[in-house]
């Protein structure tokens, strides 16, 4: 048998973690209905789900976000890891954007909605050991948003005279930083952070932090790190 061959009638172990139980009645119908996956284990914890990624013998990880014991992306995390490679897959409720790209940037080959039809997540599977991203069609349109947001109409309304300390806020927002952090770099008080921001907002005519950084790169005000 040629590796071709070899490759072609092989089977995956899948390790499935979701505690929610029609759930995993449903992705257990989804993995046995392909002849290459065997169901290696399902379990509801991500402290079970360690044990047996440290047995070494899982070539798919099929993984919920929301567990009772910890957030299912320390799995993928803990996966990049182990000296064997594992396939992490994302199935959840969870579309936003934030867990999205997280699960995305830390290695998972696809993300997927609780809502997809059996037929989707058995192909999902299938065309992740292939080497594509399988993707719910919903979660991409989000990244494409995220990608390529919208022209805001209103752009050439907003006031961009901003001070330079509101500047230097409005940078240290767009780092990641809170509001206490920011009031220590700058050694002014949190009030006075606030302060600042609330007068941002205002000028930029936003609601909140990530839509006035937007706005600050978009006109030049900020850049990217």
């Amino acid at each position: 048998m040629n590796s071709m061959e070899a490759q072609k009638h092989r089977t995956y172990n899948v390790l499935f973690v979701e505690d929610d139980r029609l759930c995993r009645q449903r992705l257990t119908q989804a993995i046995s209905a392909q002849p290459e996956l065997k169901l290696l284990a399902e379990v509801g914890s991500v402290c079970e789900a360690m044990t047996l990624l440290r047995q070494e013998n899982t070539d798919i990880l099929i993984v919920d976000i929301g567990l009772p014991d910890g957030n299912g992306l320390e799995l993928i995390r803990y996966s990049n890891t182990l000296p064997k490679a594992v396939i992490c897959l994302v199935v959840t409720i969870h579309g936003d954007e934030h867990h999205v790209l997280e699960a995305l940037a830390l290695g998972a080959q696809g993300y997927l909605l609780k809502d997809a039809p059996l037929s989707d997540l058995a192909e999902a599977i299938m065309s992740a050991i292939a080497g594509d991203m399988p993707i719910s069609p919903r979660i991409a349109k989000a990244l494409l948003t995220h990608l390529h947001p919208p022209k805001d109409t209103t752009l050439p309304h907003v006031d961009t005279h901003l001070t330079s300390r509101e500047v230097e806020v409005l940078e240290y927002l767009s780092y990641g930083y809170t509001r206490a952090e920011i009031a220590n770099k700058l050694y002014i008080s949190i009030h006075t952070v606030s302060m600042h921001i609330k007068h941002i907002y205002k000028k930029l005519q936003v609601s909140s932090g990530k839509r006035a950084i937007r706005k600050a790169r978009q006109f030049g005000i900020i850049h990217d790190e």
